[in-house]
């Protein structure tokens, strides 16, 4: 046979695959429908196991990469969780009769929450300047009316405060969410809703709007001192496999400075470097080490986003400069070290940090 010959047959084989995999797919439909019908819960970490083991086991019976089979099969149990959760998720249907409006609708965070709370039959309505909403006109939320059940207010940080400050004169009806990435710049406006009488709760998704699968994501609920709009709240995601985490407004964006601002600046930092460098990237990349590579790939994500939200991020947030603080002087404490020549104590920065990291690595 010739190479196109040879070709052909793999294609073949993809068809097959492909195939297979379409097949899965209709079987895990059947399983999510058991599993709502029985009440068992979506995941199932045992079988889980059972998957990926068995899956080892054959691909060593084939002298077959069993790592590489192993990466096939996660993806495959992950496309399974996500479509059982979508399906959880339709078929709990907590918002059929109801509305929603989503300020700031058409930004990025805004179209996650129109699908999200549209997959549990609310009725969505969007408010945005900047765009058209496909299913509807949009909503000039300040002259309308306000009778929704749900009002999210998805806007930048930069403006979320006035906004929320506004809706506290209008005093809606339904509950009132803001999925900022900071709350204390909304501290004002939280408050002013909350002596208005409204239900108002601060929920942070740690994750992207790119998600479809919540497991292992975590969605942070800042504790307003409301219970009724904790709980609502709650049951609205109580569908998905999210990890839910309480905590309080200042206890939030202290954490924030070490999980986003922290981590954004390193990026932010490390990418502004080899711009000033002088070197060029293509010339880096020919001689890149896997530290180099997997570093350059998380600021080229970094690098890559919104500026304004990153921005904001480091400016807005009252516990925002410590960390930050923290981090050059660490840089100056190292460096100096190096500079003295004091190798043990350089030793021990890193045995430290193996120390306080160890066996916490998340994949």
């Amino acid at each position: 046979m010739d190479l196109e010959e040879i070709r052909k047959k793999i294609s073949n084989l993809d068809d097959q695959i492909i195939d297979l995999i379409a097949r899965r797919e209709t079987i895990v439909n059947e399983v999510s429908q058991y599993k709502i019908q029985e009440g068992i819960p979506i995941r199932d970490f045992t079988r889980e196991k059972k998957v990926i083991n068995r899956a080892r086991e054959k691909a060593d019976q084939l002298n077959l990469n069993a790592d590489m089979i192993e990466s096939v099969m996660l993806l495959l149990i992950e496309s399974s969780l996500s479509k059982q959760e979508k399906i959880r998720v339709t078929s709990k249907n907590i918002g059929r009769d109801r509305r929603a409006l989503v300020i700031g609708g058409k930004g990025k965070m805004g179209i996650w929450m129109d699908e999200f709370l549209t997959s549990q039959g609310y009725e969505v309505f969007i408010s945005d300047s900047n765009a058209p909403n496909e299913k509807n006109e949009s909503i000039d939320w300040m002259q309308g009316s306000l009778d929704y059940d749900i009002v999210v207010v998805a806007t930048p940080l930069s403006k979320t405060g006035g906004i929320l400050l506004e809706l506290a004169k209008r005093k809606p009806r339904g509950l009132v969410i803001d999925i900022a990435s900071l709350k204390s710049p909304l501290r004002k406006g939280l408050k002013e809703l909350q002596k208005a009488g409204c239900k108002v709760i601060s929920i942070h998704p740690m994750f992207g709007p790119d998600t479809r699968l919540l497991a292992h994501k975590h969605l942070v609920l800042i504790d307003l001192g409301d219970a009724g709009a904790l709980a609502e709240v709650t049951e609205l995601f109580s569908s998905t496999m999210v990890d839910m985490v309480v905590m309080s407004l200042d206890e939030h964006d202290k954490v924030m400075g070490y999980i986003l601002g922290l981590s954004h600046i390193i990026n932010i930092a490390f990418m502004d470097a080899l711009v000033n460098s002088g070197e060029h990237l293509e010339s880096l990349r020919n001689i890149s080490s896997t530290t180099f590579n997997a570093q350059l790939n998380v600021a080229a994500r970094v690098t890559q986003d919104n500026p304004d939200l990153y921005f904001e991020i480091q400016a807005l947030n009252e516990f925002g400069r410590h960390p930050v603080n923290e981090m050059v002087a660490s840089l100056n404490s190292i460096c100096k070290l190096i500079d003295e020549d004091k190798k043990e104590s350089f030793i021990n920065i890193m045995l430290k940090g193996r120390a306080y990291i160890k066996n916490k690595v998340v994949p």
